[in-house]
């Protein structure tokens, strides 16, 4: 289950804009955050907000925290959980990585994201994690690939499993 458009205000439906977080602790390693498999975005999580001590919110804990209709077991999805969110949102049922080439799904469809990439719980090193482009670009859109863990435009969009 992804969390509504409007998330971050706890309104589904008030601000559509989804936050936007730096994936936190660049340069430290967080044992355990490097799962990339559907079903490892939620150990990602625990690790990163045990593992990442910092003064400021990391994407992972603005998941982690996020509670609605009681429900507070949600989480930053991993690069594989991430990517099968951006096949849901452009309705892209071809393709194995979303949107390879632009084909499969034309636009965004489904879930409110914006045009832009988001963080994803895989760490791929200790300063570079892995995210997803929601962009409309062609040779951009579905693309995932390694970012910066102190990039602090990527957006952040809780998940739960049950």
């Amino acid at each position: 289950e992804v969390a509504c458009a409007g998330w971050s205000d706890g309104t589904c439906g008030g601000d559509l804009t989804d936050l936007r977080a730096t994936w936190g602790c660049s340069g430290t390693s967080i044992t355990g955050a490097d799962g990339t498999a559907i079903g490892t975005g939620k150990q990602n999580t625990t690790d990163i907000v045990n593992g990442c001590v910092t003064s400021d919110i990391t994407a992972a804990e603005l998941a982690a925290g996020y509670s609605h209709n009681t429900l507070d077991d949600w989480f930053l999805p991993s690069k594989d959980e991430l990517n099968s969110l951006c096949k849901w949102a452009f309705n892209d049922t071809v393709n194995v990585i979303c949107n390879n080439s632009g084909s499969g799904g034309s636009s965004l469809t489904n879930g409110g994201f914006a045009s832009w990439p988001y963080w994803s719980s895989s760490e791929s090193s200790s300063s570079v994690s892995w995210i997803q482009d929601f962009g409309s670009v062609d040779n951009l859109r579905g693309s995932p690939g390694p970012e910066s863990q102190s990039a602090n435009y990527i957006h952040v969009r809780p998940v739960r499993a049950f």
